[in-house]
């Protein structure tokens, strides 16, 4: 990025929101209220803050339309908070899968691996044991694992419930 471009980190939620929403096309104020998920009123008065801190310019059309785009400064604003998001997202990933390694190696020596849970966070499980060479067996529920079973579970969803079957040594992933 350029020395000249100047970062406003102090982006309320709203102001962040509209920023996402701008793309390089142009686009009124009705339409980015509805993809920012914003009242008119609202982005109208964000509207207002962002241009006065240069992050987006107003356009007029026609005599009656107007369109918003992002400025330079914008477009520096929307890419750093995207980067930002992608690199705290793999910090993220990454951590869960140092977590998931270190429940295997210390609570799963010789037993079985299940994986509890439904989404992405199971996917991520699955893939670790892979690269684990661990076999693994995925359970959607409690109801899926084995009534007379034992071994290591990992929880990779909030909703288990409190009544755990016995002879599972259950670990959440997710702390």
């Amino acid at each position: 990025m350029s020395d000249s471009v100047e970062i406003h980190s102090e982006l309320s939620d709203g102001e962040a929101r509209l920023i996402a929403s701008l793309s390089n096309e142009t686009v009124n104020q009705r339409n980015l209220a509805k993809e920012a998920g914003l009242s008119l009123g609202m982005t109208n008065l964000l509207i207002r803050r962002l241009v006065k801190k240069g992050l987006i310019k107003v356009v007029t059309l026609n005599g009656r339309t107007l369109s918003y785009m992002l400025t330079p400064t914008g477009f520096a604003e929307k890419l750093k908070r995207s980067y930002d998001y992608v690199t705290t997202s793999i910090r993220y990933i990454t951590r869960v899968r140092a977590r998931i390694r270190q429940l295997v190696d210390e609570h799963a020596s010789s037993c079985p691996v299940f994986i509890l849970g439904v989404g992405e966070v199971p996917n991520l499980a699955e893939e670790t044991l892979r690269e684990m060479g661990r076999e693994y067996t995925v359970c959607q529920s409690m109801e899926m694992l084995p009534v007379d079973g034992k071994g290591l579970c990992l929880v990779c969803s909030a909703e288990v419930g409190p009544e755990k079957p016995a002879g599972f040594n259950f670990q959440y992933v997710l702390e």
